[in-house]
């Protein structure tokens, strides 16, 4: 089987690049895992197909057309930036045009704060199959735009096996940092 998976992948964005190296660690052989980068150069057993610019877009659609499912993951349909809306939202219109039901795994939407971006999202999601969300302010955000109920998952990021080998000393300290989603909004 064949998957492509969608975000923002090799953007310099430590989260993003978390999470493409959990969901590398899960796709095994013969399976094949296309997916959208910036400037990765390569990533284990992955292909690499370029993400930016409209020369990307003649191999996105023939990498549709060989895959078998299409995922989107990491935070995805944001209007911090326009393109945060737009790279996502067309690739989840081309993905239904070709007729693969594209499935969000892992992925945090929004936040969406103005009425033009809420209308893009709405248009793209309606074709999302099955939602495994990361959050409960993005589960709640797909009900309401798509009327489906989303699944709430977990964030790739934590499928990592923590690297503990540098440490001086058993007396070393490991400190954790977990943030609150106190609002929907953030």
């Amino acid at each position: 089987m064949n998957f492509l998976l969608v975000g923002f992948f090799g953007e310099g964005n430590l989260g993003d690049e978390a999470i493409l190296s959990g969901i590398t660690k899960f796709i095994f052989p013969p399976n094949l895992l296309y997916v959208t980068s910036g400037t990765l150069k390569k990533t284990s057993d992955s292909l690499l197909i370029k993400r930016r610019g409209v020369f990307s877009w003649p191999e996105y659609l023939k990498t549709l057309k060989a895959v078998d499912r299409v995922f989107f993951s990491g935070g995805i349909l944001q209007d911090w930036s326009l393109d945060g809306v737009t790279f996502f939202a067309l690739r989840l219109i081309a993905a239904r045009f070709f007729k693969k039901k594209p499935a969000l795994w892992g992925a945090g939407i929004g936040p969406l704060r103005f009425g033009f971006t809420l209308g893009i999202a709405k248009r793209s999601l309606e074709s999302v199959g099955v939602a495994w969300l990361r959050d409960v302010s993005s589960a709640r955000l797909f009900t309401a735009l798509t009327r489906k109920n989303a699944n709430l998952g977990t964030d790739w990021s934590w499928a990592l096996e923590p690297s503990i080998n540098n440490m001086s000393s058993p007396r070393s300290y490991i400190g954790l940092n977990l943030r609150p989603w106190v609002e929907d909004c953030w």
